[in-house]
């Protein structure tokens, strides 16, 4: 099952952005830890450790360095942090049927927009936050655990 009590990952370049969106989080009184990146590398290397399990993952998809989907990709091509079934979530400022297609061919479980309203964006995250406390997801063993 998906770690409930798992910090909630967000990574985004833009400083307001990644801000707006912890402070939203911290809002809605989850006991989740928030842990913020810039960058796909820096949450890739925090992700590896065999202890992390996260509850949710939010990313951004237009990142220098690494895009969101570069970013998904390299979780879906590790088997380790595959198996860890984090609920994966794109968010961002724009979208095409072409941007939102490709992130549901890479497995995404969403795909929403920033919204400029606060309240809004409180809100839906508040919904997708909800969803995800009550969704079911397999535990698979630690191919690793046994070295």
């Amino acid at each position: 099952m998906v770690r409930k009590d798992g910090p909630i990952i967000i990574i985004d370049d833009d400083a307001d952005d990644r801000e707006i969106l912890k402070e939203i989080l911290e809002g809605l009184h989850y006991p989740n830890e928030i842990i913020c990146f810039t960058d796909g590398y820096s949450a890739l290397d925090y992700l590896a450790g065999e202890s992390v399990n996260p509850f949710i993952i939010f990313s951004d998809v237009n990142m220098p360095k690494m895009s969101g989907y570069q970013f998904r990709d390299s979780i879906l091509a590790d088997e380790n942090l595959r198996r860890k079934c984090v609920p994966f979530i794109f968010i961002t400022t724009s979208a095409t049927d072409a941007t939102i297609a490709r992130a549901y061919e890479q497995s995404a479980h969403g795909f929403f927009h920033k919204l400029n309203d606060y309240l809004q964006f409180q809100q839906a995250m508040e919904h997708i936050v909800k969803y995800w406390l009550t969704a079911d997801a397999p535990v698979f063993p630690n191919p690793l655990a046994s070295f």
